[in-house]
């Protein structure tokens, strides 16, 4: 979100000013345009060319800051607030910007920016609030070495028929995020990277919508992977955790995947589901064979 700002006032005159102090939630970026104060109304008065934001209540915010302005902009009262107002984030979660801000030219007073946080909200070591987390892997891909597309790694997702994750919120209805099953197909979906980057277009629309957190992130963790054996008695390869995770709920759970039904050919899909906690999972080997 962009916005342009000068002083909020009251009064008749003008020059009887107070801070701005907006009600938002769940605009992840906010660049403030603050802008110079005319000549004062009140002759001999110095002129005034500070606007203050107070952001108290401003919630879900990941990056605030001064952008194109040629006044001076405070931001006060700014805290680590998810979007529902009501869970801490680390401090750490936010970027404070300041671009293309006025130097000293014929005005002679160059654009500042202060930014002062409450400290209630100066944290850190804050650790996710929830996560859902998916295992998936397409077992003879992995077995066979394939390379789909000959760029000399294994495609461990080369083969598989499913295009979406399933999860709740809260013990609510079930939400799916998905892509075009085309996308299997045409060798879109060959690595983890590229299942979690096809999915992104649909978690952002359940964002949009408000049916998840605006914080919800879809991301690849290889940090925590798990293994299996194959067919052949073999160890597999490390399969990385695909993790849905929000600071706005500790109500996250993954259901499952969801399955194409009308996909021809042969499936050896190895899937896992766990929650916050990896180390608590539960396993599920799929093998089928569509016509």
């Amino acid at each position: 979100m962009r916005a342009e700002i000068v002083p909020e006032f009251f009064g008749t005159t003008g020059d009887h000013q107070i801070d701005i102090q907006p009600r938002i939630a769940g605009v992840e970026t906010i660049e403030l345009e603050a802008r110079d104060a005319l000549f004062p109304q009140t002759p001999g008065a110095p002129q005034d060319t500070t606007v203050v934001y107070d952001a108290k209540r401003t919630f879900g915010v990941r990056k605030i800051g001064s952008y194109f302005s040629d006044g001076d902009l405070v931001i006060e009262n700014l805290t680590t607030l998810a979007a529902d107002g009501k869970t801490v984030r680390n401090t750490k979660d936010m970027t404070i910007t300041m671009d293309h801000t006025d130097n000293f030219n014929s005005d002679t007073d160059a654009s500042d920016l202060t930014v002062y946080f409450d400290e209630d909200y100066l944290v850190s070591g804050k650790s996710v609030q929830s996560k859902a987390i998916f295992y998936l892997l397409d077992q003879d891909a992995d077995m066979n070495n394939t390379d789909v597309d000959g760029d000399g790694n294994v495609d461990l997702l080369a083969h598989i028929n499913t295009n979406g994750l399933r999860f709740t919120i809260d013990g609510g209805p079930v939400k799916v995020i998905s892509f075009d099953k085309q996308n299997l197909l045409n060798n879109q979906i060959l690595s983890h990277q590229d299942f979690v980057d096809a999915l992104q277009d649909s978690l952002a629309a359940l964002k949009a919508a408000g049916e998840v957190p605006a914080d919800t992130v879809l991301k690849l963790d290889p940090s925590i992977p798990r293994q299996t054996f194959l067919d052949d008695g073999t160890v597999s390869s490390a399969i990385p955790a695909i993790v849905l995770e929000s600071q706005s709920t500790t109500g996250l759970k993954s259901v499952g995947f969801l399955w194409v039904e009308d996909l021809s050919g042969d499936f050896n899909v190895y899937g896992r589901m766990a929650e916050a906690d990896p180390q608590k999972c539960w396993s599920w080997r799929r093998r089928c064979r569509a016509v």
